[in-house]
């Protein structure tokens, strides 16, 4: 009897063949290496370059690269950031449409023409290669390129601290720091600059594989980034676009693993938003999505995708994925759950109605759920101080700096362990700070961790969390942590989080 293959309900194309003659590769990274010194105006044609990035499709081949090509992926980062017009988009379109590789192309079988005729075969058996279309596929294939670095310097989670990894570089005897060195690395025209032009791609290129590469971009960089994202006219509307445009197209398709993929990217860049935007942002970035594509907003998205997140149940336990190493079941899980918190903090800010018939049950349960933490202090004091865990900002009134703008972590408050200041002027100013000063708060919030046992380091791990997230204020009210403790840091938190520091306008590269 034939094993049913947990594969066969998902759409799938096989990994491409990567036995490629090692002349070939090199004439792949060489043409890379030398393509954008001028990022403005590439040196060779989309063809060649669209031909390099296939045969170089191994994400394990990257890892190498940005630590003995890194100039590679430094010179990629400044083209797909720099500021395009779209007149000077159609100019480019056109130039690069014209090969000027320098080869023979009578030689068919050189290296370079083997790039060039393998991008062409790809090509045409999938688009009408107009100039624009072809430069637009360049900048997605471009941007996927980086993404494989920029994925896992996120998961790394350690581009802040500079020094550190100088010295680890040096230990290790590599001559070059691998890429990105330093968070500006992943600003080369400054944080305002390049957030506008990664704005311009996404809108231009239309792609959920620019999404995600923003959204990465953006759990990097965190505050500064998320509020040039929330502010800009839009940013918000044109993500969201891309994500209607894919969900039509599964209801047409049903790729169903490639849906998967492309949500993914979404449910990041959802996370982020949640846990560094107030209330007030998250009103105004709905309504700028409904602005700009009407009658749908964010929230029928969010609906819709869980939706078709459901649709696409069973999903076969424990199937990696080519090339990531993540699993079907665990990339659904994220999805679903990053997803579903985003639509359940948009639904009780928008105060919408509890009505079945327009939304999924789980963003129906969370919102009712958002309505009980805010009306009991332990359940508001668990859920805030759980969503400080990954802020990497200071704490002071009014400081706009990060673990990435300074280049190091901050040190905490020793008395709440919680809150992090870059400077002895910020912890002092808010300590005082008329009105929400951290003096009244500090030990209260250092009681309640204490009575309560709870960990909060290690609370984020999974096995910790769903215990901990339904159980805080049972196990406070059982150990006795003071109610007047918890009404003050409530009260505390609730101040903070309707009026987070300031985040300014800043440039990284400054």
């Amino acid at each position: 009897m034939a094993v049913p293959n947990p594969m066969a309900a998902f759409q799938w194309l096989q990994p491409p063949k990567m036995d490629y003659p090692p002349v070939l590769m090199s004439c792949a990274i060489d043409l890379l290496d030398t393509t954008f010194v001028d990022p403005i105006s590439p040196k060779h044609c989309c063809y060649g370059i669209i031909g390099a990035i296939y045969v170089l499709v191994d994400p394990n081949l990257a890892q190498t690269l940005r630590t003995e090509r890194p100039q590679i992926f430094r010179n990629a980062m400044a083209f797909i950031t720099c500021d395009i017009t779209e007149e000077r988009f159609h100019s480019l379109a056109i130039k690069m449409n014209i090969c000027t590789c320098p080869y023979d192309h009578n030689v068919v079988d050189s290296p370079l023409s083997q790039l060039h005729t393998k991008a062409r075969k790809e090509l045409d058996a999938k688009y009408t290669s107009t100039p624009q279309t072809l430069l637009r596929h360049c900048f997605r294939l471009v941007v996927g390129l980086v993404n494989k670095v920029v994925q896992r310097v996120m998961d790394e989670g350690v581009l802040h601290k500079v020094e550190a990894n100088q010295r680890k570089a040096s230990r290790k005897g590599l001559e070059n720091v691998p890429w990105p060195a330093t968070p500006r690395d992943l600003m080369p025209w400054g944080l305002e600059a390049t957030m506008a032009a990664l704005g311009k791609t996404v809108s231009r290129v239309a792609n959920c594989d620019t999404v995600g590469f923003l959204a990465a971009i953006m759990d990097i960089v965190r505050d500064p980034s998320v509020h040039l994202f929330l502010e800009s006219p839009t940013l918000p509307g044109d993500a969201v676009r891309v994500g209607l445009a894919s969900l039509s197209s599964w209801d047409a398709t049903h790729d169903r693993l490639r849906l998967l993929v492309e949500l993914k990217g979404f449910a990041l860049l959802f996370r982020v938003i949640g846990a560094n935007a107030t209330p007030r942002q998250l009103l105004k970035f709905n309504n700028q999505t409904r602005d700009q594509c009407g009658p749908r907003d964010a929230l029928d998205f969010c609906n819709r995708s869980l939706e078709a997140l459901d649709a696409l149940q069973p999903v076969p336990p424990g199937v990696v994925l080519p090339f990531t190493g993540c699993t079907l079941d665990g990339d659904w899980n994220y999805c679903r759950i990053y997803i579903t918190c985003f639509a359940t903090e948009l639904h009780y800010h928008l105060g919408c109605a509890h009505d079945p018939s327009k939304y999924i049950p789980s963003i129906l349960m969370g919102s009712q759920e958002k309505t009980a933490i805010e009306k009991n202090d332990a359940r508001l004091v668990f859920h805030e101080l759980f969503r400080m865990q990954g802020r990497q900002a200071c704490s002071g009134p009014g400081c706009s700096e990060t673990f990435i703008s300074a280049e190091r972590r901050f040190r905490t408050c020793a008395g709440c362990l919680m809150f992090s200041y870059c400077s002895k002027t910020c912890q002092e100013a808010s300590w005082r700070f008329p009105p929400a000063p951290h003096k009244s708060a500090c030990k209260a919030i250092a009681r309640i961790t204490e009575t309560s046992g709870i960990c909060w380091k290690t609370v984020q791990e999974p096995k910790n969390q769903s215990f901990w997230t339904l159980s805080f204020h049972i196990v406070c009210l059982l150990k006795g942590v003071q109610r007047d403790d918890l009404a003050v840091v409530a009260n505390y938190l609730r101040y903070m989080r309707a009026n987070p520091p300031i985040i300014q306008q800043r440039s990284i590269t400054s």
